[in-house]
């Protein structure tokens, strides 16, 4: 949480927590056993007791689940942005609340699943499953274990969701940001346009600009982004991307008509109610529209606008063919922005005398990407969710293994009372993997789910537009490492859990293990 609560006092009031935790947890355990209280010698009141307890944990169970939903549900509106008076807790707490949560609802669901799937077991010949199905039933309701593996495996998936997706999101705003592999901006020259147009080794160089503010149809009081471009070069830079370019070819032929020009969707409804012209330099301009437009990349405004970014976000766009333009205005555009594809485009601007003009930036794509990609922030934030990733999955590793300590001697006490039943090793390392493996499964995937539903969720609020570099460019990316390296770590601890309690267990003697019993 920012702000003024941040700092020292957070850092101590965690390491008080965690300091304190065992202690009190003990404090209660003794002072439960030493209460003196008294269990009613009725059955019935006895029942009564346990179904008012049971009570008051569901209604405590589906209030934090609503409460949980509240805050995804406000997140999701609001955001996590701070406001005058700070950042909402509750909103801050989402995630964590989210997987608590779902560890709630998994550790309802989950008994009674394994119940039918140790009837069907019994069914069947073989001790695996019917024991190893029975204990995991009775174990699958204790909700710590469950929720500490749950979220540990979460926020791995977590973190490796987001470093994945603001690293694809830099490499989509590299192609919205510069648009082709070199992008000049400045007020260039006719000259300066036809010594780029002319070098060797482009595929193709188109001029534009972009004007804010023109009127879209007569007295409609609509008002539009008009995009002026050499149509043909954008169009095979768009294919060179994998972008559509579906009516571009008929850009730059002229019609009787009007101009051709690609709408974007919301104008095309604007067009089928009003008469489809603009304002141009003096006159309304009449428009032939031939289609929508899906993508465009961002070009510098010919005129100083203020609050330029709030202005185009707001106004639709729409496109035509600078040649045709100058043709029927009779007047020369100004081009504020020319885009070079092709392995010369570097030492096409070189040539061209463009990098040490005043007023003319030259951005090359593959440099804004490892520019975006070796900045302090994100540098930083890979290297962090990347570590935050293995500390967690270690975390997710002793947790498995403190959970295979915690109900070790009452499976030990099941595992002697087979062994003398002619019970061998084998078998006995089968039962505890299958008493141990619905938990480890159950952590594994309700942690991928949440893992992957909270990024999903949250995309918009947690504001990762900022790392990637270009608005709209932090679309949810999905991948197959986290979640691999989540449950490898989680089977491996399970393996290596279970191996060495079976070793342990061997040097057991029998006959003494019988004869303490429940002791």
């Amino acid at each position: 949480l920012p702000g003024p609560t941040s700092g020292l006092t957070v850092a101590a009031t965690v390491t008080a927590v965690a300091v304190l935790a065992p202690a009190v947890a003990s404090a209660l355990v003794v002072r439960r056993a030493w209460t003196g209280a008294r269990q009613p010698a009725n059955r019935s009141d006895r029942e009564r007791i346990a179904r008012r307890k049971g009570a008051r944990r569901a209604t405590a169970e589906i209030a934090f689940v609503a409460l949980a939903v509240a805050a995804v549900v406000s997140v999701r509106g609001r955001g996590l942005l701070p406001s005058d008076r700070g950042v909402d807790p509750l909103l801050s707490a989402a995630p964590a609340l989210l997987a608590a949560a779902a560890t709630v609802v998994a550790a309802r669901v989950l008994p009674p699943v394994l119940r039918l799937l140790s009837r069907a077991t019994a069914r069947r010949r073989g001790l695996v499953g019917v024991v190893a199905t029975a204990r995991a039933a009775r174990a699958s309701g204790t909700m710590v274990p469950l929720l500490t593996l749950t979220t540990a495996v979460a926020l791995v998936v977590f973190c490796g969701t987001v470093a994945v997706t603001v690293r694809d999101g830099q490499a989509v705003a590299a192609e919205v940001v510069v648009g082709a592999d070199v992008r000049v901006d400045g007020r260039l020259t006719v000259e300066q346009v036809d010594a780029l147009r002319g070098a060797p080794g482009l595929t193709a160089a188109a001029a534009a600009t972009e004007q804010l503010g023109r009127s879209f149809g007569t007295s409609s009081g609509v008002k539009a982004r008009l995009v002026i471009v050499d149509t043909d070069d954008l169009a095979r830079i768009l294919a060179d991307r994998g972008e559509p370019v579906d009516g571009w070819d008929e850009l730059s032929t002229a019609s009787a008509d009007g101009l051709p020009t690609l709408l974007d969707p919301d104008l095309v409804r604007t067009a089928q109610i009003i008469e489809p012209e603009f304002m141009a330099a003096e006159e309304f301009v009449p428009l032939d529209v031939r289609g929508t437009v899906a993508s465009l990349p961002r070009f510098p405004v010919s005129d100083e606008e203020p609050d330029v970014a709030a202005e185009r976000a707001l106004q639709p766009v729409f496109v035509v063919d600078r040649t045709l333009l100058e043709q029927v205005t009779g007047k020369a555009v100004q081009v504020t922005t020319v885009l070079l594809d092709g392995p010369g485009a570097r030492d096409a601007v070189a040539a061209a005398g463009l990098d040490d003009v005043p007023g003319v930036d030259v951005t090359v794509r593959d440099a804004w990407l490892d520019q975006a990609r070796t900045s302090p922030i994100g540098a930083g934030l890979a290297l962090l969710l990347l570590g935050s990733a293995v500390v967690l999955a270690l975390y997710a590793a002793v947790a498995l293994a403190l959970t295979v300590v915690a109900t070790s001697r009452e499976r030990g006490r099941t595992l002697s009372a087979l062994r003398t039943q002619g019970l061998d090793a084998r078998t006995a390392r089968a039962l505890t993997l299958g008493e141990l493996a619905p938990l480890a499964v159950t952590a594994v995937l309700l942690g991928t789910a949440i893992g992957i539903a909270v990024p999903w969720a949250l995309t918009d609020a947690l504001g990762l537009d900022l790392l990637t570099g270009a608005p709209g460019t932090a679309e949810l990316r999905l991948s197959w490492w986290p979640v691999v390296g989540a449950a490898a770590v989680v089977a491996l601890s399970l393996v290596v859990a279970v191996l060495v309690e079976s070793a342990a267990h061997r040097r057991e003697r029998l006959g003494e293990v019988l004869r303490v019993g429940e002791r």
